[in-house]
């Protein structure tokens, strides 16, 4: 079960709406932001269309692009690809990594980080928390 989850042969197409983030998505989209998905699992062909479809199912709009790293992989050269912006993650080595390439990093809660900090980034809670913070910044 536990490679399984890791291949994310299943949960590309299938992951389910977090923390009802499609409505400040759709809000910060409809504000001119664009977004791009980058994930980290162990890689598989069908693995970009299958994540694609699904949040575009999810959100209700295309990603401008989607990118699979594997899973213990950085994602510096997907981040890299890309002109400083806002970057939401939800491990602090990957955040850490965003906010060394010049991207405003917010670093979404979990049990899983609870512990790890870095004054740099900002912790959040939902994807509300970020639209206001970016609408009370104007960035």
């Amino acid at each position: 079960l536990i490679d399984e989850f890791y291949e994310c042969q299943y949960t590309m197409s299938t992951f389910k709406e977090y923390r009802s983030c499609s409505e400040p998505i759709k809000e910060l989209k409809d504000m001119g932001y664009k977004f791009v998905a980058i994930t980290a699992c162990d890689f598989k062909d069908h693995m970009v269309e299958s994540r694609a479809k699904n949040l575009a199912h999810l959100m209700g709009f295309e990603f401008e692009d989607v990118h699979v790293v594997g899973f213990n992989s950085s994602k510096e050269n997907a981040l890299s690809q890309y002109p400083p912006a806002v970057w939401v993650e939800d491990t602090i080595e990957h955040a850490i990594t965003g906010y060394n390439l010049g991207h405003q990093t917010f670093l979404m809660d979990h049990e899983y980080n609870k512990n790890l900090n870095n004054p740099s980034i900002t912790r959040v809670n939902n994807w509300y928390d970020i639209k206001e913070i970016l609408c009370d910044t104007g960035r």
